[in-house]
């Protein structure tokens, strides 16, 4: 994926603001929308430089083939303790991490998991929701101790230099859909639509953590592709309009790649009701 690493180019900084600022009728209001959309893009480059931290690909990981079983596990536990997707993602993401470097034993890629999916609970969840050292041990159906729970605690958080809020596609997508909301007048008004993209955006998201080839794309990356996705299956005329793509300077043929790969993993899970967004025919993708 040929994404820059710091996607907003700090030397078309002003061509792609100011055509927010003029768009606005007010010299005031325009003002303050563009200081408002600088402030999202401080956070935008934020994400885009933790987002290569914490992404480590690796065809020969060991745990690959037993990786779908630790997804379905991870979405099971999220549910049985009322975890958000949020909490699985990144949990799923130590996980790949911490298998994609170093050697991790099979015989405890379960008590892996629930350290992680602690760890990612205690980053996003409220407090009276996020998993407590007790909570993961009844997770973990008492197959492992107090003390292998916090060794491996510590030793996921060692092994990202205690950079363990990493960066997920999850994250990028709700920016995206709030840059959206901000910068265009026609989202702003159409609160029932960004609903659409978002709900569709959401199960994209989980058929597509199942998929660890998607691990070659950046977050950006996949995040974006989702939202086009989405907003094709809503009906959106223009889903990455030249402006929006200047503001986050990703252009939709640099998205095309990630964008086949994850419909090929929708029509093979068939979880989401998205249609035909993308056909032979259809030369955006081609």
């Amino acid at each position: 994926m040929k994404v820059s690493n710091d996607p907003f180019c700090e030397n078309e900084k002003g061509k792609r603001l100011s055509a927010i600022s003029r768009s606005e009728s007010s010299e005031t209001t325009g003002e303050l929308n563009y200081n408002v959309v600088e402030e999202q893009m401080e956070v935008f480059r934020a994400l885009c430089r933790r987002q290569n931290q914490s992404r480590h690909f690796n065809k020969e990981a060991s745990h690959l083939w037993f990786r779908p079983n630790l997804v379905r596990w991870l979405e099971a536990q999220a549910s049985r303790f009322t975890l958000s997707f949020h909490s699985v993602s990144i949990a799923l993401a130590l996980v790949d991490n911490i298998c994609a470097r170093f050697h991790f034993p099979s015989s405890d890629w379960h008590l892996l998991a629930g350290a992680s999916l602690m760890v990612a609970s205690k980053l996003v969840e409220r407090p009276k929701l996020a998993l407590t050292l007790s909570t993961t041990i009844e997770l973990l159906d008492g197959s492992f101790s107090e003390n292998q729970v916090r060794t491996v605690e510590v030793s996921i958080a060692s092994a990202l230099e205690f950079r363990v809020n990493v960066v997920v596609p999850l994250d990028f997508f709700e920016f995206l859909i709030g840059l959206k909301v901000l910068t265009d007048e026609d989202w702003a008004s159409q609160p029932d639509r960004t609903l659409c993209v978002q709900n569709i955006g959401h199960q994209l998201l989980q058929a597509c953590q199942h998929s660890y080839d998607l691990l070659q794309f950046t977050s950006l990356a996949v995040a974006a592709s989702v939202l086009w996705i989405a907003q094709k299956e809503c009906q959106v005329e223009d889903p990455w309009p030249e402006s929006f793509a200047d503001l986050v300077c990703v252009r939709l043929e640099q998205l095309n790649p990630c964008i086949l790969h994850i419909l090929e993993i929708v029509e093979n899970k068939s979880v989401t009701p998205v249609s035909s967004c993308c056909t032979e025919h259809d030369q955006t993708c081609h």
